[in-house]
This record gives C-alpha cells, structure tokens and sequence, in this order.
C-alpha cells in the first residue's frame, strides 16, 4: 500500500507542472504547433474535406510515432485548438515521473525516489516540442515494468499487457521502442526464476516489437551518413540537453536541488545488498541510456538531435542507482519537500516566462490571425527570426502551421516528412516555398510574416501586399490576385 501511496504523491506533485500550459495561451514547445496541424489535417481528411482528400493520404498502421497525433486528432472536435496538443502533453508530463515511481518500485527501489527525477519533465525533447518522445517516455517506462512482470509471473493477462505494451511504444516514438525491445528483453533474461518463464517473457516481448520490426524492414534504404561527436564536446553540451529552457539560470536550480537531494539521500538512507538481479537490471539501463548519450548520433539521414534527447533520461534512472527499498519518514519528507520546490520552482518560472512569450510575441494569434484567414486560404510564410527571448531553439518556427485549423495550409508541413503518419498523395510534390515577389507569391492568397528587417520591408514595398492583421510580432498580408 506504501508504494500505492507513493506514486500517487509523485503523480500529485508532477501535476503541479501542468500550471504553466493552462495559464499561459501560448508556450514553448518548438514543434507542438506542427503536430497540431496534422491532427487538424487528420481530423478533416477522416470528414472527407475534399482538398485535404486531394493532397494527403494516411499511411496504414502499423505506423510508428502516430499515436500522439491521433490522441490529439481525437480531441480536436471536442476542445480545438492548442488545447488538445496542451492536455496531451499535460498528461504525459504527468505520467513520466509516475511511470518511473512504478519502474522503480518493481526493480526493488523505493517509488519516492522518483521525486528526484521531476526536473526531467521539462528537458530538451519539451522545449523542443518532440510531444511523441514526451508521451513516449512514460510508455517506455511502462513497457519495461510490462517485461518485468512478465517475467516474474507468466500469466495470459502479464503476456498480452507486455505484448500491447511494446506495440503501444511503437506507435509512440520509434526511438524509444527500438531501445526498449532489447532492454525489455535483458530484464526478462535477468529476473525470470526460470528458463521457462525467461521463454515465455522473452516471446512476449518479441511478439509486441513485431508490428515495428515488420514496418521497419519493410522501409527503404535511405543514403547519407550519420552525425556523431566526440564524447567530450557531447559533456560540454550536457547542460543544454538536460534542462536549459532559456538564458537565465532559475531553469538549473530544480536541478540542483535535485542533485543535492541525491546526495543526502545516499548518504542517510539505509541500503539494501547492491549486488541483486534488480540491481543488474538498474545499472543496464542507466548504462544503455548513458552510452547513447555519449556515442549515439545527433543526427541521421532521417532525423536530428537524437542522442541529445537519453541525457535527462539517464538523469531520471540515475536514483535507482541507490539501492534503497525503503525510506523512512525524514527522507520521505525530504524527497517530497524536493519534489514540491523543483516543481514550484520550475512551475513559476515557466509561467511567467510564457505569459510573457505569448503577450509580447504572439499576441492574440488565434482571434486576429487566424480568425482573419477563410477557410481553404494558401497562407505564404516569412520568418525574419524565429528565436525567442523568453525560450531555447525556434520558438517560433511552426506557429503559422495553426492555419490548418481552419481547413487552410502554408508552405511548410509535416506531412512532407517520411516519417509522418500523414503523407502525400502519389504525383503531388508540396509547394516551393515563396520569395518576397509578385511572381513567386502569385498562386498564394495570404502572406504571414514574422518579425521585421529593412530588406524585408524593401521587399514588402516592392509587392502590391494590403495589410489584413496584426498582432505581437506577427503580421498578415493580403496578396492581390492576379491582373489586379
């Protein structure tokens, strides 16, 4: 019952992080707004829209990182907007510290010490708006207690859960499940009493990676090389990968307190014996995520910032590391008092920050932007610098893709990745995009632009463009059609 008791306080503190989503409009999540946008294609190809239906195609599942776009695509009706894309990544940021409090508590470590590990849930892969790896961690973590289970216990309801676990994962993120098939399979090897029970736990996992292993040899070989770095300059990025949200320096404090709390804990915490079978398990997968860390590729043919993403994971696993299994009542009141001040902490900034982000930069984009914007418009975009002051990366960047909201598109899509689960239609080759100049804007109805520079407003003066609306740092433009 302690342990029920304890990831429920973990689950209760984490939603503390979900403040800042529901008071600011906007927040930074560089790629939200893109997966938003083909929810909102998703949603309007199923209602058979006739221009969507012309020009994309959905690909047939088994497909991998389409389970987050069809939650939001499913919610969309019901709530519109950003807050599908926000209440999607409000639950998994939720369920990340909880999945981890579950994982630990079956690898015989107490389910406190998942506290330590809530400055993880705002990391890299947030900021960066990766919402199928912020979803699929805490389905990563889940699927490795499915194979943990599973082995302790071959019953027909542990084998179909590991089995749908990993299926489930697949359809998250693509990275996260090819790295917990093998893990998966390591801790069914390590844990089970028997070679029986290690057959029939190793089987379930192999059959739940089958709908991947079938979608993957079935891909084409792409050609190119993969991008690495050397293990100390991947050290010297640690910090930008963990948490660095934005210049200042209250995003390091949850850190630093976590860190400080890891250290007293190991210190005043009784111990368990070190060498165990969970503890084999323990050091695998903080070791497995470490060494990607180090030596995985930040960048391949088909994706980039890759190995980035397992560095707050293995600061998330790193407390299993400390064998303890139970904690007495004054570090129980220490790992909660950490784990309200990193969540507080991080809370307020991050509001603040965004409140901030969403009244001097975007402004009122849904009532003045896209309220302006007929349904089915062909919407040109300019970005002058899609960097923000209150966040990291291109904060943005994916914004004017919001358009697909209202059944209109830009030059830009994710549908035009291969990796999408929303593709185009065979013979249809996506709009180039635009040049500030009549004839390159020609076929478009509408230009967003972004900020402001003096070639950009020369190259505004030389196009008949008619000012429709603007707000924070945005500012849309009506092109003229031709002959007028």
């Amino acid at each position: 019952m302690s342990h029920h008791r304890a990831i429920v306080v973990v689950a209760a503190i984490a939603s503390l992080l979900t403040l800042p989503l529901l008071l600011s409009p906007y927040f930074i999540a560089q790629d939200l707004a893109a997966h938003v946008e083909t929810a909102a294609q998703i949603v309007a190809l199923l209602r058979g829209d006739d221009v969507i239906g012309a020009t994309y195609q959905l690909h047939p599942l088994p497909w991998p990182n389409s389970l987050p776009t069809f939650a939001i695509a499913g919610l969309l009706p019901l709530l519109g907007g950003l807050a599908a894309g926000k209440l999607v990544t409000a639950v998994f940021l939720v369920a990340w510290p909880s999945s981890l409090a579950v994982l630990f508590s079956r690898l015989g470590r107490s389910p406190w010490l998942a506290l330590l590990a809530i400055p993880t849930c705002f990391d890299l892969s947030f900021s960066f708006g990766f919402t199928h790896f912020v979803v699929g961690k805490a389905v990563w973590a889940a699927a490795l207690v499915a194979a943990v289970d599973v082995a302790r216990g071959s019953s027909v309801r542990r084998v179909v859960v590991a089995v749908i676990a990993f299926v489930v994962l697949f359809h998250s993120h693509l990275l996260l499940f090819a790295s917990a098939v093998p893990l998966g399979v390591i801790a069914v090897v390590v844990l089970a009493p028997s070679w029986r029970a290690r057959g029939i736990g190793v089987t379930a996992v192999v059959v739940g990676a089958v709908p991947g292993a079938w979608w993957i040899f079935r891909q084409p070989v792409v050609s190119g090389t993969s991008t690495y770095l050397k293990v100390s300059t991947r050290l010297g990025n640690l910090w930008q990968d963990l948490g660095e949200l934005h210049d200042g320096n209250i995003d390091m404090v949850p850190w630093l307190i976590a860190l400080g709390a890891f250290v007293v804990v190991a210190m005043v915490a009784p111990r368990a014996r070190f060498v165990s079978r969970e503890s084999v398990v323990v050091v695998v997968l903080v070791g497995a995520c470490a060494g990607f860390t180090l030596f995985g590729p930040i960048r391949t043919p088909e994706a980039s910032v890759i190995a980035e993403r397992f560095a707050s994971m293995t600061a998330a696993l790193l407390p299993a590391l400390l064998p303890i299994v139970v904690v007495g009542p004054r570090v129980r009141a220490l790992l909660v008092a950490v784990g309200v001040a990193c969540a507080a902490v991080m809370a307020g900034d991050l509001t603040y920050r965004w409140r901030a982000f969403s009244h001097e930069q975007m402004g009122d984009f849904d009532d003045v932007i896209l309220a302006a914007i007929p349904r089915g418009a062909a919407v040109a975009t300019h970005l002058v610098r899609p960097l923000s002051t209150w966040g990291r990366h291109n904060a943005l960047w994916h914004w004017p893709k919001l358009v697909a909201l209202r059944g209109s598109h830009t030059d830009d899509a994710f549908a035009w990745r291969a990796t999408c689960v929303l593709g185009l239609r065979p013979g249809v080759t996506p709009p180039k995009h635009p040049a500030l100049t009549a004839a390159a804007l020609s076929p478009w109805d509408y230009m967003l632009i972004q900020g402001n520079s003096s070639s950009v407003e020369r190259a505004v003066g030389t196009v008949p463009l008619t000012l429709v609306a603007s707000t924070g740092v945005w500012r849309l433009f009506r092109v003229p059609a031709q002959g007028q």
